[in-house]
């Protein structure tokens, strides 16, 4: 599965806080962010996604530029906007049976 920018975004951000403190953990940095440590686990692996709110009250949070702000916001937006594409199926793309199958 593809990262996308956010998530790069914040394992650096996790990265550079480890660095400044060796004993930082994943639990530490999930409650900096209003979240629990399964719910960053799960972020950063790809198994949860993120809503633009929350993405929003993150940047607050982050110690990140003005451009990586920007990258993260739009990052996310993206990943919905591609996500819900793929939910949408056309007319043509499918048939519906006017009759129910009976398992009788």
């Amino acid at each position: 599965m593809q990262k996308h920018d956010y998530q790069h975004l914040l394992e650096s951000e996790f990265h550079k806080r480890l660095e400044r403190n060796t004993s930082y953990s994943l639990r530490a940095f999930a409650l900096s962010l209003g979240l629990t440590s399964s719910a960053i686990s799960e972020l950063l692996s790809g198994k949860r996604k993120i809503s633009v709110k929350k993405a929003e009250s993150f940047v607050d949070l982050l110690d990140l530029t003005i451009e990586e702000k920007d990258r993260f916001i739009n990052s996310v937006k993206s990943t919905k906007a591609r996500y819900k594409k793929k939910k949408v199926i056309e007319q043509n793309n499918y048939h519906v049976s006017g009759k129910w199958p009976s398992y009788l």
